[in-house]
């Protein structure tokens, strides 16, 4: 930083003075001048993922089924900052049940059905309006120098000592503090289908009815905290050794524990499509092939968002 200022030509305003780097460069004042690798401090080396399945097949000559269903866990790589009473989980995680199943009957020798159904929950949580990764490399409001993990009574510091354009709290104590989103999302999908060989009408004829029904429903429950800010310090050693505490001076109130409870509908969609086949395959004197196709489409969409519904003009 220095050293930029000096090519700038503005040797006069450095920032920091040869016994402060002296101190980053000895570690003997941590706290008032620290050197965090924020990296290794908010991120965690590994995190567990958990993936189960139980699959299950059979039938007999006429009707056959598959059923699957599985659980996903993932933790996300932050470490766990609580809150300060524990009440309130801002960590990353993602967690996943699927169940899908298919059945194939054979009604008659002539007439085939197929039901096939998939649904899948997710439930993901992360902290609230936080990007940890993008924040962990924003060097603009947040370098190894400019504030200590915790401060020595183990309060949360506030970035940038040495230059005033931010004040903004650690990025530990955003985490601990600034409540979560959780998110809670179910997809469906049922495929029904019917075919029907129709030789008793001409040889090659047949046809298929199939129903297609798809939903995505996705909402949200957060806590954020009110406009009350926590309280972050700055920490001064002093010559008693206990050392002074000054409050992070962006804001006019604080308080903790003050979450504003919200959530509502993120995406609530609903698809249904309607397909019906006639197909003509038949082979005349051995070299002569004649094939055609008859396909009528339907599709229709509703859309759900914060309480109002409403529905697209079907397709044809």
């Amino acid at each position: 930083v220095n050293e930029a200022y000096a090519n700038d030509g503005l040797d006069s305003q450095k920032p920091f003075t040869d016994s402060d780097l002296e101190a980053f460069r000895t570690g003997s004042d941590p706290y008032g001048h620290p050197d965090v690798d924020w990296y290794n401090e908010i991120f965690k080396k590994t995190a567990s993922q958990y993936n189960m399945n139980v699959d299950i097949s059979g039938g007999t000559k006429k009707l056959r089924y598959f059923v699957t269903g599985g659980f996903f866990s993932q933790n996300g790589l932050t470490r766990s900052f609580k809150d300060p009473h524990g009440e309130v989980n801002t960590d990353y995680f993602y967690r996943r049940f699927i169940f899908r199943s298919n059945i194939d009957f054979d009604v008659t020798s002539t007439t085939k059905a197929r039901l096939d159904m998939t649904s899948r929950f997710m439930n993901i949580n992360e902290p609230n309006s936080l990007n940890a990764v993008g924040e962990v490399y924003n060097f603009k409001n947040m370098t190894p120098f400019s504030a200590p993990l915790t401060n020595p009574d183990g309060s949360f510091a506030y970035h940038n000592y040495f230059f005033g354009d931010s004040k903004d709290p650690t990025l530990n104590a955003r985490l601990a503090n600034e409540g979560y989103k959780r998110t809670r999302r179910f997809d469906s999908n049922i495929l029904f289908d019917v075919s029907q060989k129709m030789d008793f009408v001409t040889e090659g004829l047949s046809s298929m009815v199939r129903v297609a029904y798809s939903s995505i429903d996705e909402n949200f429950r957060g806590m954020r905290p009110t406009k009350d800010m926590y309280p972050t310090y700055h920490y001064s050693p002093t010559a008693d050794g206990k050392g002074s505490y000054t409050i992070n001076p962006t804001a006019t109130s604080y308080a903790y524990q003050r979450y504003i409870i919200n959530g509502g509908i993120e995406k609530g969609i609903r698809d249904v499509n309607v397909q019906v086949f006639l197909n003509y395959d038949r082979t005349f004197g051995e070299v002569h092939n004649v094939k055609s196709i008859f396909l009528y489409n339907r599709q229709s969409r509703t859309v759900d968002k914060d309480g109002w519904t409403s529905a697209a003009v079907p397709e044809k």
